[in-house]
């Protein structure tokens, strides 16, 4: 859900139509769910590669996660920041979906 929300919200941008607030909420409590699912799922006594992945997978979901409330907030006042920001959200955010991905393949 939470990957969906930000791609509609990626395409909003894209088309200049970012004033979407409580998308952009719902998309922040959305992935905040999805990421304490994923770590009460990827708590375990798991060795080798899956744990590797899943640790990876924990830093990027964390990383896009603490980037994301900084982009409505700099995009009044720092727009470049903002945009700084919102790349690194997305990325980490992809980059850790698609590890999360691999992970749940070598389980």
């Amino acid at each position: 859900m939470a990957v969906a929300l930000g791609t509609i919200l990626a395409l909003l941008s894209l088309k200049g139509e970012n004033r979407r607030p409580a998308l952009g909420f719902f998309h922040g409590l959305t992935g905040l769910a999805g990421f304490l699912v994923f770590l009460l799922a990827a708590r375990g006594g798991e060795a080798g590669q899956a744990a590797f992945f899943a640790t990876l997978a924990t830093a990027l979901l964390l990383l896009a996660l603490s980037c994301g409330p900084f982009i409505p907030l700099l995009s009044r006042r720092a727009p470049r920041m903002s945009g700084a920001a919102l790349v690194l959200h997305a990325c980490a955010a992809v980059t850790g979906f698609v590890v999360f991905l691999a992970w749940t393949s070598l389980k």
